[in-house]
């Protein structure tokens, strides 16, 4: 019997590199997470304040405190509601965040991440 015709199967290096490549993408996986969640909240908080019925006639401070009270709701800790860029025209407003958030991946190496929503109120 032929001993490379009878051995089969992923050597002990080859399942090394394989739970590397996962562990590497799990770790990459649950460092982002908590960016993306915030993300998420963020663009629900801004969908929320644009369906207040009188987020027209509110000053800009009304609108920042308003924004930072769901902040703290949402327990928000990636950004800062100061980010928010509020511009008003005649009869429209427009609620704008771009913001970049890092997340530590291993040694020094970080991820960043740049995020930009707008919301157009009419």
């Amino acid at each position: 019997m032929n001993l490379i015709n009878s051995q089969k199967g992923v050597t002990l290096i080859g399942w090394l590199i394989i739970i590397g490549f996962f562990a590497l993408l799990g770790t990459g996986i649950m460092r982002l997470y908590p960016v993306y969640y915030d993300y998420y909240l963020v663009k629900e908080s801004l969908n929320s304040l644009a369906k207040d019925k009188n987020i027209k006639r509110m000053s800009k401070e009304e609108i920042y405190k308003k924004f930072q009270s769901q902040f703290i709701v949402n327990n928000i800790h990636t950004v800062d509601y100061k980010d928010l860029l509020i511009v008003k025209n005649k009869d429209k407003l427009n609620l704008k965040m771009i913001y970049e958030a890092r997340a530590p991946f291993i040694f020094n190496i970080n991820f960043a991440v740049n995020f930009d929503y707008q919301i157009l109120v009419e």
